[in-house]
């Protein structure tokens, strides 16, 4: 594939590849860069905001530099770039502390900010190099971790909404009280429903979330009701239907 790096030129690139190869020659007329071979034996690039990018030497020899701990692009329209601009809000030496602070909390088994803070302050980790002040600019700079948040913002079962009937009405089961909600299967979505005591379960496949398709299922819903001579009156749904509640009301 074919693709242009802002701020380089165009680039051949693979979607499964590893890494993408930069030719050096084209880099050197966009910024300035620098080799020791006698000492760190690295190419050094510089931006035109003044920070450094290192490409190191692997053991087999390869000049490299690995992006999964820079969260961000090595170029933008004007050099060398993050995800946002948050980074050049810190200096050199917060921005290297605040990436080691990232990778310790991946390593620790990525926990929440609040938590890292607390490890920290509570000398948890036995000589460690960062402190309070360099977690939280690595949450500013690169966002919480969502390996942090997987699994453990999990779904709860809601409370059972309670409607006061009488009793006669409860046993005749003509007024219905239908829940709604919609799931996605491979990113279609469905409109499911179900019915209280008869336990009437409904799904239809439908193009979008708009305001138009929703009333139009909705009203397909009340209608089967209908043809079975029973009558919808309470439909609970959450705040994604609030758009058809006026329209549902005039039904």
């Amino acid at each position: 594939m074919v693709g242009k790096l802002a701020g380089y030129r165009t680039i051949w690139i693979h979607p499964d590849g590893i890494a993408n190869i930069l030719s050096i020659s084209h880099l050197k007329s966009k910024f300035r860069v620098t080799y020791d071979s006698h000492g760190s034996k690295q190419f050094i690039v510089r931006n035109s905001n003044g920070a450094d990018q290192a490409f190191k030497q692997s053991a087999q020899g390869l000049l490299y530099i690995d992006m999964s701990l820079q969260n961000g692009m090595l170029f933008n329209t004007v050099g060398v770039v993050q995800v946002d601009n948050n980074h050049f809000r810190y200096s050199s030496h917060d921005y290297s502390k605040a990436t080691l602070a990232r990778k310790i909390q991946r390593t620790i088994g990525r926990p929440s900010t609040k938590q890292f803070i607390c490890i920290v302050n509570e000398n948890l980790l036995p000589n460690c190099p960062i402190k309070k002040n360099e977690i939280l600019f690595a949450a500013i700079i690169f966002g919480e971790d969502i390996g942090a948040l997987k699994d453990k913002t999990t779904w709860k079962k809601p409370k059972s909404v309670s409607l006061e009937r009488s009793p006669d009405l409860l046993l005749q089961y003509k007024d219905v009280t239908v829940a709604v909600n919609i799931m996605f299967v491979n990113e279609v979505p469905y409109l499911t429903s179900t019915s209280r005591h008869i336990r009437f379960v409904t799904a239809e496949m439908i193009k979008n979330v708009k305001h138009e398709t929703l009333m139009t299922a909705l009203k397909q819903i009340v209608n089967a009701y209908k043809k079975g001579r029973f009558s919808v009156t309470v439909i609970l749904a959450d705040n994604q239907f609030e758009c058809t509640q006026d329209g549902l009301t005039l039904y």
